[in-house]
Order: structure tokens, then sequence, then C-alpha cells
């Protein structure tokens, strides 16, 4: 109900957007899986929404994993099931990803969504300096 809400929303403010947009996670140029996110705001924004009581590390987590593994740099978390909307912005710039820096992925000049490489140490990439936002380590 809340992403048909936000999908009018986008519409009515004149936003470009596709909503549960793919990202393709490669590993050796062979594909391993595919995230769908809940929204791509002007080839842009990562919007990932939920409709929980509290939100958990998994839900941030979930957010920097679809940040890292495409070439979007910004993310919103949105949640919608509590009194007041909860929301949480994160930044990942591209500088930071590895597979990114190290290869170029581009088609017709343009970064793609999908067709991402998973880094060598999966989607947790090393500690960053001090005051930057990278994703935490899974157990």
């Amino acid at each position: 109900m809340y992403q048909s809400a936000l999908e009018i929303e986008f519409h009515a403010q004149g936003l470009r957007f596709r909503r549960e947009a793919p990202i393709t996670v490669l590993y050796r140029d062979r594909e391993i899986g595919r995230f769908r996110t809940d929204f791509v705001v002007d080839d842009l924004i990562v919007v990932e929404t939920k409709a929980i009581s509290a939100l958990a590390k998994a839900d941030y987590r979930q957010l920097l994993n679809y940040l890292y593994a495409s070439t979007n740099e910004v993310g919103l978390l949105l949640n919608f099931g509590t009194v007041r909307l909860e929301h949480e912005r994160k930044l990942y710039t591209n500088d930071r990803k590895v597979w990114l820096t190290s290869k170029p992925h581009m088609t017709g000049g343009k970064p793609e969504i999908s067709g991402m490489p998973i880094p060598p140490n999966g989607l947790n990439p090393p500690a960053s300096a001090e005051g930057q936002s990278r994703p935490e380590k899974t157990a």
C-alpha cells in the first residue's frame, strides 16, 4: 500500500523512477543472484520501504548491500510502520567500491544499475576512513 502511494507521489512530483528495479550480482562475470530494490528514483537514489514496528540492522544492511552492488551512491530507508515516518539516508560513494574503481562497467557511457560484480570479499568492503558510512560486517 505504501509503495503504491509513493508511486503516485513520484508521478505527482514529476520524478522518474523504476519500481522493483533489479540489481544483478555477478561473480567472475557470471550471474549469481539478483536484488530487487523497491524504487530507484532518477537513476540516482535507491529507496527501500518497510512497514514494521522498528527497523533492524538487517534492514540497514539490505540498503547498503544494494548501494554497494550498484553504481547508486544514495539510499533512503523509509519505515511507514511507526507513528511517525522513520527515515534514514545512507551514502556509499562509488570511489569506495573496489570492484567499480578497478574495472569500468559502463554501457554507452552511462553506468548500469545491474550487471555489477560482487567483490572478492563479498558485499562487505574493507574498513573505511573514519566518518564515512559503510556496510556493517555480518556474522
